[in-house]
């Protein structure tokens, strides 16, 4: 009989990306946080902010632990939908 090996060496199991969306934006040197995403491993991240009389504006980073979604200040009810590693993981409307 052989002696027991350990751990087998499987993946341990990753928890799924979280985004949250803030009901209204927080605002501070001209840019306005909208919420919050968390990634345990590397992700990228698609913010899309339509609305604010302004034309729909997408800014993609990506990040490893927890960031704020911030873009430059808008007014007005915007919409807001939010792609990581390319699957929609938030959309809704935050009040500027």
């Amino acid at each position: 009989m052989s002696a027991p090996v350990g751990p087998l060496g499987l993946p341990a199991a990753v928890a799924s990306p979280s985004v949250k969306l803030r009901k209204r934006a927080l605002h501070a040197k001209g840019r306005m946080s909208l919420g919050q995403v968390t990634c345990a491993q590397r992700c990228t991240v698609q913010v899309k902010v339509s609305g604010g009389g302004r034309k729909a504006k997408t800014t993609t980073f990506t990040l490893t632990g927890s960031r704020a979604l911030r873009v430059a200040t808008r007014h007005g009810r915007l919409a807001v939908r939010v792609r990581v590693d390319g699957k929609l993981a938030a959309t809704g409307r935050v009040r500027a």
